[in-house]
């Protein structure tokens, strides 16, 4: 005779097991957690337009979801028909403490950090100052180093090679304001293309040489080119090592990135560090509002986070195989949104002022590995009559970390100069 146990009844036998059951619910209760956290955060961005202060914005963000929840346990006991709206509110409410919880972790701000200015700095108008290092024997014809980014200051091997060409002149490299040692703004919309101009000027002012040779990498060598299109009688040679594009005055530019270098596994390594919760937080508010960023993720946390980036981006700088640079100290965060490439620089550079160049000496280098399309080089030597491009092979985007290749062909140019 055949029993009950032996012949299960098919609604026993659908049923899950009792622990797949209680896994399935908690799995679903975390995920309706998490979705709801997500929820919190970008409702903290969205207040972020309109908001002045972090905790309004946060106040307002937490206040939204928890309308949002309440309506949605008042929605599904009645598309359900349920009469346990009570019971669903206290689960409802509790979703949103512990989410609560968690999306603050991610959107607190935390506390800025006071800075002091370094040894010799220069102090500017607006009572800033700009770190600045000087190396060489004074001379009529010195060499300012305009360092790339904007927000990337020169390594500590790119200054110990450019004070190799400090044999018989001076060179000056300088921290753009809100990198390196240089001093923070208080305000984000305060880096602009034109700042980096005018800072320029003021440190070519600060060496009394009535004539200078402006060196420029990568972002530098775009606003060296607008100062020398300002002051071309300032401006004695110009030497261009990996330039951006021509920063044509109000045209939008596509920047470059290193990371499309990167083989895939890296690529998704530095993707997914710019996804974790509290960069792409940070991030998204630079976006909408960066004053209000600046609140939330003051420059010591923010410039951090950009250096764990750069170091993840920094094998496209260099060649398949060659050793990667060491980053710089500190970079910018602020300084590196705050310009704007894609809405176009107000640069003063046209098809006009650029040819107050045209008798100007220039010296363009690239790496045959750089990331940036090699016609932009090509781009510089067509607009200026005197330029001369000359590729560097086995050599990136960094061009200062391949010093054999790079410096004697700088040399000679200056000498060309006298």
């Amino acid at each position: 005779m055949t029993t009950s146990a032996e012949h299960p009844s098919p609604a026993s036998s659908s049923r899950p097991p009792r622990v797949a059951r209680v896994v399935g619910i908690w799995v679903r209760r975390v995920l309706i957690v998490l979705v709801l956290a997500a929820l919190q955060i970008a409702l903290v961005v969205v207040a972020g337009t309109f908001a002045s202060t972090p905790p309004v914005a946060i106040a307002v963000g937490l206040g939204m979801s928890a309308i949002l929840v309440l309506v949605w346990a008042w929605a599904w006991t009645l598309v359900r028909k349920r009469r346990d709206l009570g019971k669903r509110s206290i689960r409802a409410a509790i979703a949103f403490v512990v989410a609560a919880a968690l999306s603050l972790v991610v959107v607190m701000p935390t506390a800025p950090v006071t800075a002091t200015p370094p040894e010799g700095a220069l102090e500017l108008a607006d009572g800033t100052y700009l770190a600045i290092r000087s190396v060489g024997p004074e001379g009529p014809v010195p060499i300012v180093a305009v360092h790339g980014g904007p927000g990337v200051p020169w390594t500590r091997h790119e200054q110990d090679v450019l004070e190799r060409l400090a044999i018989d002149r001076q060179v000056i490299a300088y921290d753009q304001i809100g990198t390196g040692d240089s001093a923070r703004l208080d305000h984000p919309s305060g880096y602009t293309f034109e700042r980096a101009v005018a800072d320029l000027g003021a440190v070519i002012d600060s060496t009394g040489a009535p004539r200078i040779t402006l060196l420029g990498y990568s972002w530098g060598a775009q606003v060296a080119l607008a100062y020398a299109v300002a002051h071309p009688d300032r401006v004695d040679r110009l030497v261009f090592l990996s330039p951006g594009a021509i920063p044509w005055d109000g045209q939008p530019l596509t920047p470059g990135s290193p990371q499309s270098r990167l083989p895939l596994v890296q690529r998704l390594g530095l993707y997914a560090l710019a996804l974790t919760p509290r960069n792409l937080f940070g991030y998204a508010m630079t976006v909408v509002s960066p004053e209000l960023a600046h609140e939330f993720m003051p420059d010591q946390e923010a410039d951090a986070r950009y250096l764990d980036l750069y170091r993840a981006a920094a094998p496209g700088l260099v060649c398949d195989g060659h050793a990667v640079p060491d980053a710089p100290v500190r970079l910018g965060h602020y300084a590196n949104h705050g310009p704007g490439e894609t809405r176009g620089y107000a640069s003063g550079v046209t098809t006009e002022t650029i040819d107050r160049l045209a008798r100007h000496p220039v010296l363009i280098l690239r790496g045959k590995c750089d990331y940036l399309d090699a016609g932009i080089a090509d781009d510089y030597a067509r607009e200026l009559p005197q330029a001369r491009v000359t590729d560097v092979a086995d050599a990136g985007h960094a061009l200062l970390e391949e010093p054999d290749a790079v410096l004697p062909a700088i040399r000679e140019f200056l000498r060309a100069g006298g």
